[in-house]
């Protein structure tokens, strides 16, 4: 679980101090993992934490496996992320009133084929077209709705896009066709 910079932990000393000041001495890109659990909200977990580019720190707590924590956090920010994209920030998935399973199902497999879709032309996108990036050092917007928001488009207008679709669908079969993608 990533727990936020002010969290209160308890030093090696048992002292109360804010997490991050258990990484003040990071450099950008370092990760730390603690050898021994800190006492957190009354429970001993194992503490990870890494120094993001940005400066802000990424802070992971654990009660197993600290060495594999932060990947696991990663693993775990990736399905966060895709879920996000088919829900909220995407396909608004969470509104369907589907209750039969086999028809959840074909739903899922349909918005995974889109949501690959979507990536994919937005990778293709930002090759052409690359995304503003914001003082903070992040993209103004993901791959994924850099290629939702101009998929969109082109359906909504298919007059005027007639051209963009079969540049999306060449690009789609390109990218997925194993016998294109294979060298020589």
């Amino acid at each position: 679980m990533r727990v936020k910079e002010n969290f209160v932990v308890t030093s090696s000393k048992g002292r109360k101090a804010p997490i991050k000041a258990l990484f003040r001495n990071l450099r950008q890109g370092e990760e730390r993992v603690l050898s021994r659990p800190r006492k957190i909200c009354g429970v001993n977990v194992f503490i990870v934490g890494k120094k993001l580019i940005s400066g802000e720190y990424l802070i992971v707590v654990t009660d197993a496996k600290p060495e594999t924590a932060m990947d696991d956090y990663c693993l775990r920010w990736g399905i966060e992320t895709l879920f996000g994209c088919l829900k909220t920030r995407g396909f608004n998935f969470e509104s369907t009133h589907l209750t039969k399973l086999d028809r959840i199902n074909k739903l899922v497999a349909v918005l995974a084929i889109a949501f690959s879709w979507c990536h994919i032309t937005g990778e293709w996108l930002h090759e052409q077209m690359p995304i503003k990036i914001k003082k903070h050092g992040r993209l103004a917007v993901s791959i994924f709705r850099y290629g939702l928001n101009w998929l969109r488009e082109i359906v909504l207008n298919p007059i005027d896009s007639k051209h963009r679709f079969d540049q999306v669908v060449r690009l789609l079969s390109i990218r997925l066709d194993p016998v294109v993608l294979a060298p020589g």
